[in-house]
């Protein structure tokens, strides 16, 4: 989930900045808004060189607001523009960003389009409605230019795109979920007190990019339960139902579904509401207990009990920039689906096995670190272990194996919840 803040964006200012560095056109410099910590990790691949870089087209990643330094979806999706860029030793008159502030997406859209920008690498959904209002406004200038659209995390027909200009990149978070889930179970079954092998999660709205981190999560937790003969290795559910309304924005509802769920005193929380996770981890009533990241590691920004942080479930939106544009450079259909320009529009769902969603490393320090390790190297084993009906289960609207379709996904949690929860 992403943070909202505010930031001030003009085309004078946009204009002024590209201005020098479209007189760049070879050397491989760097540009100058390279961060200066990477957080996203891409994995270069060697089918991505390319022989002729002179007719490359023109690329940009547009933000979805707030910092570009945002060590989230801004600064990954840039990293993965960076890296396609610094592999092929293209000059700065070949890519860029823009940046938006609060709500003034026009501006940046304008911006590439006067550029010449080509590819326009959208990260996160608050894009959506914006590039749909855009797009309906200048579908004359913007299918005269033959801009391709990359939507992260959100989908173009939702946008109303015309058919070949865009392909849709989503992530397959119920498998990190599961992951996190199942390390989570095995970490917590350690403990003596029956109090310390308990867990929740909670999230800001009642959709699948949300829920599909809750769900995931559950079932990693239900599978380890299922596997299980001793019931002092099981871990509990603290609560029945998942609230799923405490909304994206620091304000008196989510403070009061973050100390509803710890007053239930679980060891371990999920939570999948943005800034929900560092308002929770700040807090005095945080302080003994664990947390699981969403999104990008958020121990990165983490104002305090950093160490407390057993992991993130990532998705890995430099992975998908990266492999997506490598495939329109080289017209790799493995990499951009069934995409064609003018013709087809493209939407890709990827996971673990493609490298587009993950864990984190542990942040959690002294004795407990090397148990932390040993319980996320299990569970990537463990995932990668599912057989093909474990992981339709897992992908699906079941909440066990053998059970019926549960369509509405609160209901499905908590019958999820019920089976965790159940001792024989």
């Amino acid at each position: 989930m992403k943070k909202f803040a505010k930031l001030f964006l003009t085309l004078g200012v946009v204009s002024s900045a590209i201005a020098p560095l479209t007189m760049v056109a070879c050397g491989d410099p760097k540009h100058p808004k390279s961060p200066t910590e990477w957080v996203a990790d891409v994995k270069e691949n060697s089918k991505f060189k390319l022989e002729n870089t002179q007719s490359v087209p023109k690329m940009a990643v547009i933000t979805d607001g707030g910092d570009l330094n945002d060590k989230s979806f801004n600064q990954s999706a840039w990293e993965g523009l960076l890296k396609i860029a610094n592999q092929n030793k293209l000059g700065l008159d070949k890519y860029d960003i823009f940046e938006v502030a609060g709500s003034d997406f026009s501006a940046a859209y304008n911006a590439a389009l006067a550029g010449g920008y080509k590819y326009w690498v959208l990260p996160g959904f608050m894009h959506q409605a914006a590039i749909k209002d855009f797009y309906a406004k200048n579908k004359t200038a913007m299918e005269k230019a033959g801009v391709t659209l990359i939507a992260l995390d959100f989908d173009l027909k939702g946008a109303d795109i015309p058919e070949g200009r865009g392909i849709s990149l989503n992530f397959k978070t119920k498998e990190g979920g599961f992951m996190a889930g199942y390390a989570a179970a095995k970490f917590l079954s350690s403990n003596t007190n029956e109090k310390d092998r308990t867990a929740s999660t909670f999230g800001g709205g009642d959709f699948p990019g949300v829920t599909d981190f809750n769900e995931g999560f559950l079932k990693g937790i239900q599978q380890w339960n299922s596997e299980q003969t001793d019931s002092s290795k099981k871990i509990k559910i603290t609560d029945e139902v998942i609230a799923l309304d405490s909304g994206f924005a620091p304000n008196d509802k989510m403070n009061s579904v973050i100390n509803a769920v710890l007053a239930k005193n679980p060891k371990l929380v999920l939570p999948v509401a943005g800034p929900a996770t560092n308002i929770m981890t700040s807090k005095e009533e945080f302080n003994t207990k664990y947390a699981i990241g969403v999104d990008s590691d958020q121990a990165l920004t983490a104002p305090k009990n950093k160490e407390r942080f057993f992991t993130s479930i990532l998705k890995r939106i430099g992975q998908a920039v990266y492999d997506t544009l490598g495939g329109l450079l080289t017209n790799d259909k493995s990499f951009i689906g069934n995409y064609e320009e003018g013709k087809t529009n493209s939407s890709l769902v990827k996971g673990v096995k493609d490298g587009w969603v993950g864990l984190t490393d542990t942040h959690i320090t002294g004795d407990k670190q090397k148990e932390a390790e040993d319980a996320l190297n299990t569970a990537k084993a463990k995932f990668n272990g599912l057989n093909e009906e474990q992981l339709k289960w897992l992908l699906g609207n079941k909440a066990t194996q053998s059970g019926a379709e549960i369509e509405k996904v609160v209901d499905r949690l908590k019958e999820i919840i019920k089976e965790i929860n159940k001792r024989n």
